[in-house]
């Protein structure tokens, strides 16, 4: 394969992600700019990016320019999946701010998310052109298969909507495919833009994936257990949405008159707020955090296997700080 060669500190290429998105956004025709705008504004913490960077770093922090569009591309490709989330979810928010749907109209938001799915396969053309012809294919591959997974995430998410029964088997498929695959592509894409072997690589592809569970399952414990001000969103909103999340399902499993009291075909509100009490006081959120904290060890134990000393502690802190997270 073919690399230039060129490379830049690891905080540089993180920040470099934000302005490559930013100019995406910037560069896209009159009739979107104040959608691309708007998006602009919610950018999130970019921590698929910023793993994507950070896998490609050589022993002395130093990243792969090429991580950056790459990484840039993946952060396009995710944003474009919660503009879909929140026309599905019919979301008047997302991160304290009007959702492109409730802003600009579902059709337009529809539209907006298809742009930024071409506007990711258009990084994705320009991160990997001076490649092998070969290795460009794959690469495009790769992502076409993520995006079939984020999908199928999404589509069995919708199937088990207010699907009280739901199983912990079905709901790890579920964030297998809608959360964890893109975290696990992050992380072998920027492996292998430093040309790291494939079989290598998919050892940071694994420990992508346990990185996007432990977000998911996090995320799902700050649904019942956080602050409005804190994730940005009301408390049992998944709930009322009537996407059934791990703590439902932990709690429901030891007082099944959970699900007869939201079963109802109109539950209401104050069912809602009973439930989430319930399922606070019947442990459903500490068992999460337990769950989370065994995918932990996991990862854990794979990041320790790594050669790069540099990337061991980048990758321990960034794991720390998705499983202490507060938002």
């Amino acid at each position: 394969m073919n690399n230039d060669g060129n490379k830049i500190s690891y905080e540089t290429a993180a920040e470099a992600v934000r302005g490559k998105i930013a100019e995406a956004l910037a560069q896209t025709p009159k009739i979107l700019s104040s959608m691309m705008d708007s998006l602009a504004m919610s950018q999130g913490k970019n921590i698929r990016g910023s793993l994507t960077v950070l896998s490609s770093c050589d022993a002395d922090g130093m990243a792969e320019d090429t991580a950056v569009k790459i990484a840039a591309a993946i952060e396009l490709l995710h944003l474009a999946s919660l503009v879909h989330d929140d026309i599905i979810d019919d979301s008047d928010t997302r991160r304290g701010l009007p959702s492109l749907q409730s802003k600009f109209g579902k059709k337009n938001a529809v539209m907006a998310g298809d742009y930024l799915f071409c506007l990711c396969f258009s990084l994705i053309s320009e991160a990997y052109s001076s490649r092998a012809s070969s290795d460009y294919i794959d690469k495009i591959s790769d992502f076409s298969k993520v995006i079939g997974l984020l999908c199928l995430g999404e589509i069995r998410q919708n199937e088990h909507n207010f699907d009280f029964d739901l199983d912990l088997k079905n709901y790890l498929r579920i964030i297998g495919g809608k959360t964890a695959s893109l975290f696990a592509l992050s992380m072998y894409t920027g492996a292998r833009s430093s040309d790291m072997p494939h079989d290598k690589a998919k050892i940071y592809g694994r420990i992508g994936g346990y990185f996007g569970i432990i977000f998911q399952l996090i995320d799902d414990c700050l649904d019942y257990d956080g602050e409005f001000s804190t994730v940005e969103k009301p408390i049992g909103k998944d709930l009322r949405e009537g996407i059934i999340t791990l703590p439902f399902i932990y709690a429901a499993r030891k007082e099944p008159a959970l699900k007869k009291l939201l079963s109802a075909s109109l539950p209401q509100e104050d069912s809602f707020d009973t439930a989430i009490l319930k399922i606070r006081e019947l442990g459903g959120v500490a068992h999460t955090k337990v769950l989370a904290g065994k995918y932990r060890a996991k990862a854990m134990k794979l990041i320790m296997t790594l050669e790069n000393d540099y990337k061991k502690k980048e990758l321990t802190s960034m794991l720390d700080r998705i499983y202490d997270r507060q938002k």
